[in-house]
């Protein structure tokens, strides 16, 4: 691989405590906005690697009748410009563990880091994705899961209590 190939990849494996709390404390603020929605409590939010904001976005599933609004896919909407011009160099927030299609959009998007609040056992396909698909690939997203527990404890409690409002049951958050 050449100097410039390899400068082109990510710069974001060293994401600082304070840079994580920061971003996931942002998607959280996302996901309170959807939970008022009455659609799935989950938000994204879309950084560069100094921590600014590039994209910020929350479910819109109910309220559009669109099963592709999740939160990730619409931050990436909103980040297209971005990360098209800046490959391999955003991070992206979430706060439950991305889904096979959310994983598909943040590998086209050249997403560089993926970090989430809360582990999904139905749904998220995150580390499925990038440890069976795509692991000898060198351009694959360096993933942070749940390194905040207060945070974590903060979206299982939303998750569950959407799922009872639903009349679902909520095993996979509690």
């Amino acid at each position: 691989m050449s100097r410039k190939s390899q400068e082109m990849y990510s710069t974001t494996t060293n994401l600082s405590p304070g840079q994580i709390s920061q971003g996931l404390h942002l998607a959280l603020k996302q996901a309170k906005e959807a939970f008022k929605k009455r659609t799935y409590p989950i938000g994204a939010v879309i950084t560069k690697p100094d921590g600014e904001i590039v994209a910020q976005a929350h479910n819109l599933v109910v309220p559009n009748n669109d099963p592709t609004a999740h939160a990730e896919m619409e931050a990436i909407r909103r980040a297209g410009k971005y990360l098209r011009q800046n490959k391999y160099q955003a991070i992206l927030y979430t706060t439950v563990e991305p889904c096979l299609m959310c994983m598909g959009a943040i590998l086209a998007a050249d997403i560089a880091t993926v970090v989430w609040a809360v582990s999904d056992n139905y749904g998220g396909a995150a580390q499925l994705v990038v440890n069976m698909c795509i692991k000898g690939n060198s351009r694959k997203p360096n993933l942070i899961a749940e390194p905040l527990p207060e945070i974590a404890s903060s979206i299982r409690k939303m998750m569950t209590d959407w799922e009872h409002s639903r009349g679902y049951s909520a095993d996979n958050w509690e």
